[in-house]
């Protein structure tokens, strides 16, 4: 009995979860509010069942077949406003975690009416694979599933993000063909010395002797060699 009322609680609390989730995959402000709105007031009638089974000691198990509508039709709520009526363009992850997540409610669906289609007028053998089917347990793994691959590429783009950060900060301040600081790190860095005027500090101008008849008679490649050898003598002496 209590594994079954944990059970009955936690198909409560599920619609909770989903719209509150499927709120938080929304950019635009209208759709969000409307998932948040239902979350809202299946987080009221979770309320009003805690209120009565715990305070009036009128048991959940008696509202069985109204937790199995109000599921159901959330879930229907869920399919119709993500397959016809809020399909904005999305990136690639919260399309797999969509995809996912419609499968999964089609699927825990199926398994609400498995009732009905006991009744239609099926062959002997399509009854028969339908009975075999675990719908539920299907659903819940292809939803993991899409999760887990969500999480994945999100957290592969993520990482992909921080490298092309890395490098556009590490360019805007470092030469391509030296490496060494270039204009853009010295201004900055005269303009920290102007607030901080105590400090002392000592400026070298360097040349590079022939450059220009280096370029003229060996090429370009040769006076870049140039540049880069002249360029890891400078971090050799100013590390």
């Amino acid at each position: 009995r209590l594994c079954a009322t944990a059970e009955y609680f936690a198909i409560f609390f599920a619609p909770i979860a989903l719209f509150f989730f499927l709120a938080e995959l929304k950019e635009k402000k209208l759709p969000r509010m409307i998932y948040q709105t239902i979350a809202c007031l299946f987080t009221g009638n979770c309320i009003a069942n805690c209120i009565l089974h715990f305070g009036l000691n009128d048991h959940i198990i008696n509202r069985e077949n109204q937790m199995y509508a109000l599921l159901a039709a959330s879930l229907v709520l869920v399919l119709i406003m993500e397959a016809f009526i809020f399909r904005e363009k999305q990136n690639f992850v919260i399309r797999i975690i969509r995809f996912g997540t419609v499968l999964s409610i089609v699927l825990f669906l199926t398994k609400f009416f498995m009732n009905y289609i006991r009744r239609a007028n099926l062959p002997e053998g399509v009854y028969f694979l339908l009975e075999k089917i675990n719908f539920g347990s299907i659903a819940i793994t292809t939803f993991t599933i899409s999760l887990v691959c969500a999480l994945y590429f999100k957290f592969q783009k993520t990482i992909e993000d921080q490298i092309r950060k890395e490098q556009t900060e590490y360019m805007a301040y470092h030469d391509s063909l030296t490496g060494l600081y270039n204009r853009n790190y010295a201004e900055e860095w005269f303009d920290q010395l102007d607030m901080h005027k105590e400090k002392e500090y000592a400026i070298f101008f360097l040349d590079a002797d022939n450059l220009k008849n280096a370029n003229d008679s060996y090429g370009h490649k040769t006076g870049d060699q140039l540049i880069q050898t002249t360029g890891c003598i400078i971090r050799s002496v100013f590390p």
